[in-house]
């Protein structure tokens, strides 16, 4: 398409004033697309504590504040209430991820059956691994949210701590009977 000539004259009679224009729109342009391609890496940490619930029948199944990281990779579940919305099944002989975790088995929703994730085995101890794709993450505005990886998560999942440790042992001996 053919520009009309009183644009034509336009631009012949202000040059100057022209490229500036179409320099600030470049500008603008450009600005856009940083900060969009920003805004896709960045990711929103919102306050508080959400609730974890199966995606299949919406069942409660942990808080946020009970997903911790060990080894800061495998994101496990250190409820100790957990076994009362949650099976956890073998799967038959355990497979090495690496010398300090074995996988064993599988995590499902007590009120549908839905795979929830897996079952790992670190410093002997057995431990929820859920599978963040497998969860419905709501807010306590009632938000309800998704996300396929653990990265995209609302909320920062802190490592296991001595202190974590330390209650999780108790537990395990209260349970067990052990002094």
């Amino acid at each position: 398409m053919a520009a009309s000539p009183f644009t034509c004259e336009y631009i012949k009679n202000n040059r100057e004033s022209f490229k500036k224009e179409i320099h600030r729109y470049q500008d603008e342009a450009n600005l856009d697309r940083e900060l969009k391609a920003f805004g896709k890496k960045r990711k929103v940490i919102r306050t508080g504590q959400f609730e974890l619930r199966c995606i299949k029948c919406d069942h409660f199944i942990c808080w946020s504040d009970d997903v911790k990281k060990i080894e800061g990779a495998h994101h496990v579940i250190v409820d100790q209430s957990l076994e009362e919305r949650v099976k956890m099944s073998s799967t038959g002989p355990s497979k090495y991820q690496n010398e300090t975790i074995q996988l064993v088995g599988k995590v499902i929703c007590r009120n549908c059956g839905g795979n929830l994730g897996t079952v790992l085995i670190h410093r002997k101890m057995e431990f929820p691994v859920p599978r963040i794709e497998n969860f419905l993450i709501v807010d306590t505005h009632g938000r309800q949210d998704t996300c396929k990886q653990w990265k995209g998560a609302p909320f920062d999942v802190q490592s296991l701590s001595t202190d974590d440790w330390r209650e999780i042992l108790t537990h395990f001996k209260d349970k067990e009977g052990i002094e």
